[in-house]
């Protein structure tokens, strides 16, 4: 640096590197890439050498050392906030949030500490209040990632709520979709799966759906409710 003499190029991310960092404690430098991936490398001058990457949710938008250089916090354009361990580049979701508006919330009455919300970004949550996590996600959409917001043609949840009859070790959810179509999903695990759907609920969006005793009911964009 103090004669200005380039030295090496390194090709790392596709998408371009985004966010990068250098870390004197462990003598690496992170690179954070809009393909989503966080990759460490060692080395000096000319010779440098790839120690380790994850792959991360959305592309990374910021990357940040804590003052003892052990941990980063990373942004990503997937509306996650990522905690990373700079040794071995674990790492865990400190925080998330939609990415466009909700849609409905609904709380559950057998299990005060959870509620469940839909978002237009396509995105049905499952939220611990114990810990302000999603604890369990839903989309129609592979691998249930954010990614950067549903495609156009892809339902988004509209309504939402509790199925308080069904299995008690299970979160079980009735979700209405853009699509017209009724969706029954159970929220166990990171990724929540798909038990049974309706799919004539009604022309056009699906507005809201509730349960009532043995009964749903659902409301949607035909101007009709349904029993």
């Amino acid at each position: 640096a103090s004669t200005g003499t380039y030295r090496t190029a390194l090709t790392l991310a596709a998408n371009g590197v985004t966010a990068l960092a250098a870390c004197p404690s462990y003598n690496c430098a992170i690179l954070g890439g809009g393909d989503g991936t966080i990759k460490k490398i060692t080395g000096r001058d000319t010779e440098w050498t790839l120690a380790a990457q994850i792959q991360l949710e959305g592309a990374v938008v910021s990357a940040c050392l804590s003052a003892d250089e052990h941990q980063m916090v990373v942004m990503t354009s997937a509306g996650l906030v990522y905690r990373i361990l700079v040794k071995d580049l674990s790492h865990t979701i400190a925080t998330e949030s939609p990415l466009d508006g909700l849609t409905d919330v609904a709380v559950s009455l057998a299990n005060p500490d959870v509620f469940v919300s839909a978002s237009r970004d396509g995105l049905v949550r499952l939220w611990d209040l114990t810990s302000y996590q999603a604890v369990s996600r839903f989309s129609l959409r592979s691998n249930n990632k954010q990614g950067g917001g549903p495609a156009a043609d892809t339902p988004a949840p509209t309504s939402v709520c509790f199925d308080e009859h069904a299995d008690p070790s299970v979160a079980t959810v009735l979700s209405g979709w853009t699509d017209g179509r009724i969706r029954c999903l159970a929220c166990r695990g990171h990724d929540a799966t798909l038990l049974w759907m309706m799919p004539n609920g009604h022309q056009g969006a699906v507005h809201t759906v509730r349960i009532c005793d043995k009964y749903i009911l659902t409301a949607g964009q035909d101007s009709v409710v349904r029993v």
